[in-house]
């Protein structure tokens, strides 16, 4: 038997062809305006979905709660990185900042910067060019819980939002665990209906009600099941 047709041999050219055929996941680097509510929800939605720390980075922003806060660090983060906090530079495929309509004035200026950003066409390491997204939730976050249970057609306001959201779970409280897996159940209903009113003219530019999480859930659940493809 000649030395290339050794068993071994042919086992470790065959790894090697493997490895070498297999696509890099995607990475996020996804950038919160909450201390807790996001930033533990979507925690939770990668644990649940099993996805590699290293591929998805969640964090909050440190420069402030303003809109134009949130996309500006999700720009320095991605650009320069944080070495102390082991984030690194450029080494995503996708940039997401998460923020709530609330009253914050400088909401429609982080949308014209997210916009400008996004036109810039940035590249990664990779020399791939990385979109940038506005995760908006029109007045809040607690709209994209409620779609879970209930068909919200009118426009509210954020305290109704979250007194409507309360009556399907009593103990929601902001920045407490476990939303994800009170609702995930329902996550396709929540999926479509803020799909119904994206289609009903409700978007993150007018003071209706909206919410852009959905797109951002979407988008992890597809890296899962790319990757359960390969698990």
């Amino acid at each position: 038997m000649g030395r290339d047709n050794h068993p071994r041999m042919r086992q470790a050219e065959n790894l090697k062809r493997k490895k070498a055929s297999k696509k890099p996941g995607q990475r996020f680097l996804i950038v919160c305006e909450g201390e807790k509510t996001e930033p533990i929800y979507l925690e939770d939605v990668k644990r649940a979905l099993r996805l590699p720390s290293a591929k998805i980075e969640i964090t909050q922003c440190l420069k402030g709660t303003a809109p134009i806060q949130i996309v500006a660090y999700a720009e320095k983060l991605f650009v320069e990185g944080d070495s102390r906090r082991r984030i690194p530079a450029r080494e995503w495929d996708h940039v997401y900042a998460v923020f709530d309509r609330d009253a914050h004035q400088s909401y429609f200026n982080a949308l014209s910067k997210i916009t400008s950003l996004h036109n810039q066409r940035m590249r990664n390491d990779e020399k791939r060019v990385v979109p940038f997204t506005a995760i908006c939730s029109v007045p809040n976050v607690e709209l994209w819980f409620l779609l879970h249970f209930h068909d919200q057609l009118a426009p509210l306001n954020r305290d109704a939002a979250l007194k409507a959201l309360k009556k399907f779970l009593p103990k929601y409280e902001k920045g407490m665990g476990g939303v994800y897996d009170a609702t995930y159940r329902s996550l396709p209903l929540a999926i479509r209906r803020a799909r119904r009113l994206r289609d009903a003219g409700y978007n993150a530019y007018n003071i209706g009600l909206s919410s852009d999480m959905g797109k951002l859930l979407f988008a992890l659940r597809s890296e899962y099941k790319r990757m359960k493809g390969k698990r």
